[in-house]
């Protein structure tokens, strides 16, 4: 391990560092609060899973919720039941739950050799690339209105609801207040934005 010192302070290299996962997880809560308007009370965990009949994993999905933004975690099928139709179910019954804790909006990051185009096919559509995986790969993000008529809202002067800041892997997320007043479970604590590729 690698040591530096420079004026009092040490820089050391290393590997996994769960102390220092944990506390830089909160690190950027008080910046990006300020800048998005929300608090830790508006972010939320989501998960979606599907069990056999004899109580096997068939799938699952997990997301986080935030100023009425859902980004999916991860997505994942068995192998033997990938031809089922239980990816679009799980995302489906994503969206609604998103929709139910007011999300208005979806997004996702997909390598190329996974499942972008699963996810045009639901109706999200790519915002952008980066290049450089392993393989020639790239990670794809793709985005989803999951209400209709946002835009045209947002440009009669209705206020939008806060999205990402620019470095959305960084940002934290909420769980919005539903069209009814309920409001959505509170996450126990703050997770990165988009963990990485589905």
């Amino acid at each position: 391990m690698p040591h530096d010192h420079h004026a009092g302070t040490a820089l050391s290299v290393g590997h996994e560092d769960r102390d220092l996962a944990e506390r830089l997880s909160k690190g950027p809560d008080a910046y990006d609060f300020a800048a998005t308007g929300t608090s830790l009370a508006d972010q939320g965990a989501l998960s979606v899973r599907a069990v056999g009949g004899a109580g096997g994993l068939v799938g699952g999905l997990t997301a986080r919720t935030w100023g009425g933004l859902r980004g999916v975690g991860m997505l994942w099928v068995r192998e033997d039941s990938r031809r089922g139709g239980w990816g679009g179910r799980l995302l489906q019954a994503a969206e609604e739950e998103a929709r139910r804790r007011g999300c208005d909006r979806a997004c996702v990051s997909s390598f190329t050799f996974r499942a972008p185009d699963f996810h045009r096919r639901h109706g999200y559509a790519e915002t952008g690339r980066t290049p450089g995986i392993p393989g020639g790969a790239e990670d794809v993000r793709l985005f989803k209105r999951l209400v209709q008529g946002v835009a045209r809202r947002a440009s009669r002067g209705a206020r939008p609801r806060p999205g990402p800041p620019g470095r959305s892997r960084a940002a934290p997320v909420r769980t919005g207040r539903a069209r009814d007043g309920r409001r959505g479970r509170r996450a126990p604590r703050r997770a990165p934005w988009l963990p990485g590729p589905r």
